[in-house]
């Protein structure tokens, strides 16, 4: 292995850096970890988290930017699609939303494929589509079905159900 994958690997470890800053709650520190990261080697995933980062700041727009950049950078990768459509639902753009988990869906790489038929089926159960909500819970499972929010969601359901019955 050159210098290159040297290069690669170390941007790696500045964004998985970055990452554990951030789930510890240290987002300024987090930031600057990603900004080395990209500064070194641009991926998706140091965008992606960076988008993360921004989103907890508040900066939806900025969040959005940052995944796009992460979508140029690798198409297949299914996160930063799933994190613009739910930044979309906190900008109270759900409909443009919608778009973004079915992307989200379709890539190729993933790592929590679930995630954005979780988001759909949130929204849907927002919007009272309880039927909706279920087919995409059903897919959930079968993806990760040791995913606990599955079967809270499912309980959710159950729950508006029972309130549109009574």
């Amino acid at each position: 292995m050159g210098a290159f994958g040297n290069v690669e690997q170390k941007a790696e470890s500045l964004w998985r850096a970055g990452l554990r800053e951030q789930l510890d709650g240290n987002l300024s520190e987090a930031m600057d970890l990603y900004e080395q990261s990209i500064a070194l080697h641009p991926t998706a995933e140091a965008f992606s988290y960076k988008g993360w980062a921004f989103s907890h700041m508040g900066k939806l727009d900025d969040a959005v930017d940052a995944c796009l950049e992460a979508i140029q950078l690798d198409a297949g990768l299914g996160t930063p699609y799933n994190d613009i459509g739910a930044y979309l639902v906190e900008m109270d753009r759900e409909d443009e939303a919608v778009l973004w988990f079915q992307r989200a869906k379709e890539a190729q790489r993933y790592d929590t494929p679930q995630f954005p038929y979780l988001n759909l089926a949130r929204l849907y159960i927002h919007r009272g589509y309880l039927a909706g909500a279920l087919l995409e819970l059903q897919t959930a499972e079968l993806l990760a079905p040791e995913d606990p929010r599955v079967g809270q969601l499912v309980a959710q359901i159950g729950e508006r159900m029972e309130e549109q019955d009574s």
